[in-house]
């Protein structure tokens, strides 16, 4: 790590409580059953318990320092999210850019793991409306031209640009 990045880690700052924040072992929060990972974690902690894990293999953080109702928002964020595309609607991949579409979000800020708790409101309740489509469209009320994994009657795959337009007319609010 080179000098100037040093430097900037050594200044981290809690957005809660402006303290510094020091990299521990996760067992540091977790106790004995956590997993031999590593945390940021604010230096007040446990009366301000803002923390995120680390990403393995590295000292880099998986997000922001988040408080404890932060982080329960981002996980149940990241379980509605994530059912578009373990359901089958999207891939993973063009889950993530429809994301970044709807929220109007480049690839570096389209990550759970930065959002505040209104971006997370704002996905989750896309993130519904996508899934309740998605439902409805299985009871027999699919749109003529798709299924509802996105897909033409005849099961090939759109090109992907046809998919990224066909998605923003059929699920924008």
């Amino acid at each position: 790590m080179d000098m100037k990045n040093r430097k900037t880690k050594n200044q981290m700052r809690c957005p809660y409580c402006g303290a510094t924040v020091m990299l521990r072992d996760a067992s540091f929060v977790y106790g004995k059953n956590a997993l031999e990972e590593k945390i940021y974690v604010c230096s007040n902690y446990p009366s301000c318990d803002a923390y995120v894990g680390v990403l393995p293999h590295s000292n880099e953080p998986k997000g922001t320092l988040a408080n404890g109702d932060l982080r329960h928002k981002r996980i149940e964020t990241h379980r509605i999210f994530d059912e578009i595309w373990k359901k089958g609607i999207m891939s993973r991949k063009d889950a993530y850019r429809w994301m970044r579409d709807q929220l109007f979000l480049n690839a570096k800020e389209a990550h759970i793991g930065n959002f505040s708790a209104y971006m997370c409101e704002r996905l989750m309740a896309k993130s519904q409306v996508l899934l309740d489509q998605h439902n409805k469209g299985k009871g027999g009320e699919k749109n003529e031209d798709t299924s509802e994994c996105g897909t033409k009657k005849n099961g090939r795959r759109k090109p992907v640009s046809d998919t990224k337009s066909h998605l923003q007319t059929r699920y924008a609010q």
